[in-house]
C-alpha cells in the first residue's frame, strides 16, 4: 500500500471517503443551525457508489452511517439522526439508475417516489408508536410559529393602526392556506431535494473528471415529458371550479407542476448564459438574483412552461 498510511483494512483514502459520509450525517444532528445540510445527504452516496466498486462504495456508506449513528446515540440525538437517514435511499437510487442507463427523468422519478414514501412510512410509524397525529402537529406548530411571530413584530416595530390591520388580514390568510397547500408543500420539498443533489452530482462528477459514468446530459439540456403540460392545464381548470375538493387538489398539482416547470426555466437559461460565454461569477449573480425573488421564480416557471412549445433551446441553436 504504497505512499498512503492505513489503519486497519483501511487505507487513507477509505478513510477520508469514509469520514465525510460520516460528517453530513452528524453535523446537521449537533448544530442545529446546519440543518439544511441535511439535504445534501444523498450526495457523497451518489458519488461513492458510482466511482467506486459497488461493493466498496456500500462499505464507506455503512461504517460512516455507523460512526455517525454512534456519536447520534452519545449525544442523545438518535431522532434527528434517524431523520437524516430518510435520506440515505435517495442517493442508492439515482445511483442505481445512472447505472443502469436510465434517463434523468425516470431516475428523478424512482428518487422521488422512494424518499416520499420514506417519509410518509416514517411519519405512519411515529403517530403509531406515539398516538399521535404528526400531520395535525406539524401544522400546529407552524400556525403557533406564525402566530407568535407576528405578535412579536407588531409588539416591536413601530407601525400605524392600518398598518398593523393590513398585516393581521394578510397573517390570517397565510394562516388558512397553508392548511390547504401543505400536501404540495411536502412533494415540493421532496422534489427539491431530489433535483439539488441530481444537479449537485452532475456538477461533482463533471469536476472530478467522472462524467462519463454518468448517462445524463449537461443540465442545460434537460426537459421534462412534453405530456406533463396537460397536468398543468387540467389543474388550472380544477381551481377554477366551485367544488372546493376539486379546486384544493388543482392547486396543490398546480403548485408541484409549476415548481417542476421552474426546474426547467433555470435548465433554459443554464443553456443561454453557457451559449452566451457569460463569466461564472456573474451567472451565480444572476441566479441568486432570480431565484430570491417570488417573481423571478415565477417569471422561469412561465419560461419553463412555454419551452414546451416554443424551445428555446433549439431556437437558439438554429439561429446561431
Amino acid at each position: 500500500m504504497t505512499g498512503r498510511k492505513a489503519v486497519g483494512n483501511y487505507s487513507g483514502t477509505d478513510l477520508f471517503r469514509i469520514s465525510i459520509i460520516s460528517a453530513v450525517f452528524i453535523l446537521p444532528v449537533l448544530f442545529g443551525q446546519l440543518g439544511w445540510f441535511r439535504i445534501l445527504i444523498p450526495l457523497p452516496v451518489f458519488y461513492f457508489l458510482l466511482t467506486t466498486d459497488w461493493q466498496k462504495g456500500n462499505t464507506y456508506i455503512i461504517t460512516g452511517v455507523l460512526s455517525a449513528g454512534a456519536i447520534s446515540l452519545l449525544s442523545g440525538r438518535m431522532p434527528d439522526f434517524l431523520l437524516s437517514c430518510t435520506l440515505l435511499p435517495v442517493g442508492y437510487v439515482l445511483a442505481k439508475a445512472s447505472r443502469e442507463r436510465l434517463s434523468v427523468n425516470h431516475a428523478g422519478l424512482n428518487a422521488s417516489v422512494v424518499l416520499a414514501v420514506t417519509w410518509i412510512s416514517s411519519v405512519v410509524l411515529i403517530g403509531i408508536f406515539s398516538q399521535t397525529n404528526p400531520y395535525s402537529e406539524t401544522l400546529s406548530v407552524i400556525d403557533e410559529v406564525i402566530a407568535s411571530s407576528t405578535k412579536i413584530y407588531q409588539q416591536s416595530a413601530e407601525i400605524s393602526d392600518e398598518t398593523a390591520y393590513q398585516l393581521q388580514q394578510a397573517i390570517e390568510q397565510i394562516r388558512q392556506i397553508i392548511p390547504a397547500i401543505f400536501p404540495a408543500l411536502l412533494l415540493i420539498t421532496v422534489a427539491i431535494t431530489v433535483w439539488l443533489n441530481i444537479i449537485a452530482g452532475l456538477w461533482l462528477l463533471k469536476r472530478q473528471g467522472y462524467q462519463e459514468l454518468c448517462p445524463w446530459s449537461a443540465y442545460g439540456q434537460w426537459q421534462l415529458p412534453e405530456q406533463l403540460v396537460w397536468i398543468v392545464i387540467a389543474s388550472g381548470v380544477s381551481l377554477m371550479l366551485p367544488v372546493q375538493l376539486l379546486s384544493r387538489i388543482g392547486l396543490n398539482v398546480l403548485l408541484v407542476s409549476g415548481t417542476l416547470y421552474f426546474f426547467q426555466g433555470i435548465a433554459v437559461l443554464a443553456f443561454l448564459l453557457g451559449k452566451w460565454s457569460v463569466p461564472r461569477p456573474f451567472r451565480i449573480f444572476i441566479y441568486v438574483m432570480v431565484c430570491v425573488q417570488a417573481y423571478g421564480m415565477l417569471f422561469l416557471a412561465i419560461i419553463g412552461l412555454l419551452d414546451v412549445w416554443i424551445n428555446f433551446r433549439k431556437k437558439h441553436q438554429e439561429t446561431t
